[in-house]
C-alpha cells in the first residue's frame, strides 16, 4: 500500500461518510415531512368532524326553530279566527242597534245655549224652544227634578 492508495482510501472514506450523512439528512427530512403530513391530515379530519357536528346541531336547531315558528303561526291563526268571530258578533250588535235607532229617530234638540249661560238659563232657553223636561235633562245631563223645578219657577215668574 503506498501513499497514493492510502489517500484514495481516505478520500473514499470521506465521500462515504458525506454520502451517509446526506442519506441520513434526507431521511430525517422525509420522516419530518411525513410526520407533518400526518399531523396535517389529523387536523383536517378533526376540523371536518367539528364542522359536521356544527352542521348537525344547526340542523337540529333549525328544525326546532321551524317547529316553534309553525306552532306560533297556528296559535296566531286561531287567535285571528277568534277575533274575527268576536268582530262579527260586535258588528251584528252594532247593526242591530243602528237599526233600532233609525227605526225611532230622536228629535234633534234646538241649538245649544251659549256655554257662558248658567244652567238655569239653559233650561229656560230649551223650555222656550218647546223641549220636554225629560229631553232637557238628558241633553244637559242633569236630574229631571232640577229641570221641573226651574220650569215651575219660570211659570211662577210669568204669573207674578
Amino acid at each position: 500500500m503506498n501513499v497514493s492508495s492510502a489517500t484514495w482510501l481516505f478520500i473514499q472514506l470521506v465521500v462515504d461518510v458525506v454520502l451517509v450523512f446526506l442519506i441520513l439528512f434526507f431521511l430525517f427530512f422525509q420522516l419530518r415531512e411525513r410526520k407533518q403530513r400526518s399531523l396535517l391530515r389529523n387536523w383536517i379530519i378533526r376540523q371536518m368532524k367539528v364542522f359536521s357536528d356544527l352542521v348537525q346541531s344547526s340542523d337540529k336547531k333549525a328544525e326546532v326553530l321551524s317547529n316553534t315558528v309553525e306552532t306560533l303561526i297556528k296559535r296566531l291563526r286561531a287567535e285571528i279566527a277568534e277575533a274575527e268571530k268576536a268582530l262579527k258578533a260586535l258588528e251584528k250588535r252594532v247593526s242591530g242597534g243602528v237599526a233600532r235607532e233609525t227605526a225611532t229617530p230622536r228629535k234633534q234638540p234646538a241649538a245649544e245655549p251659549r256655554r257662558t249661560r248658567s244652567q238655569r238659563e239653559a233650561i229656560r232657553y230649551l223650555l222656550k224652544k218647546g223641549m220636554s223636561p225629560l229631553e232637557i235633562s238628558r241633553q244637559l245631563d242633569i236630574p229631571i227634578g232640577e229641570v221641573t223645578l226651574v220650569n215651575k219657577l219660570e211659570d211662577s215668574d210669568d204669573r207674578g
